[in-house]
């Protein structure tokens, strides 16, 4: 588990991958050989995390974890259990947008102030800018490269009166 959670840290999903290793390590012994992580063990830690109150995406994306060291393990010439997964009823989440008067505060908040970080500040109001308009996440615009990005990529914001809009291109 060690080294597929090294080989992840340069990746955005490092944080959320390091919470599952934890999660595991603070639950079971981990210094068994890999082999004896089987569907009883991930049972184990389904229940263990369902006691925790947590979502069935939640434990979803743990199953992620535990495939990924296994298929590294295995990539490595270790044995590795056929290990069964429950299913996990995953409930739809809410979609909640910001109100007009919410994005307003946030990128209030976000202006630029400071001369001292003037720059990085500058960046930030820019990139949560894009992150409105567009509707992606984090993740999904930081790995973004120039060459899925065209001109008809984005529309163009605009100052509509007093509000900032988004004039799409197409």
């Amino acid at each position: 588990m060690v080294v597929y959670l090294k080989s992840k840290e340069p990746t955005p999903d490092y944080v959320s991958i390091r919470s599952h290793y934890r999660f595991i390590s603070d639950k079971i012994d981990t210094s068994k050989e890999l082999f004896s992580f089987n569907t009883q063990t991930v049972q184990q830690i389904v229940t263990l995390k369902q006691s925790t109150g947590v979502q069935g995406a939640t434990i979803k994306k743990l199953f992620n974890f535990i495939r990924g060291f296994q298929k590294l393990g295995k990539a490595n010439g270790y044995r590795v259990a056929i290990t069964e997964f429950p299913t996990i009823k995953v409930n739809k989440p809410r979609i909640r947008y910001l109100t007009v008067d919410e994005e307003k505060r946030l990128l209030k908040e976000l202006e630029p102030t400071s001369q001292c970080h003037w720059q990085e500040q500058l960046d930030n109001y820019h990139f949560t800018i894009t992150l409105l308009d567009t509707g992606a996440r984090h993740g999904e615009i930081t790995r973004l490269t120039w060459d899925e990005i065209t001109e008809s990529s984005f529309g163009h914001r605009i100052l509509v009166g007093e509000e900032s809009v988004i004039r799409a291109q197409f």
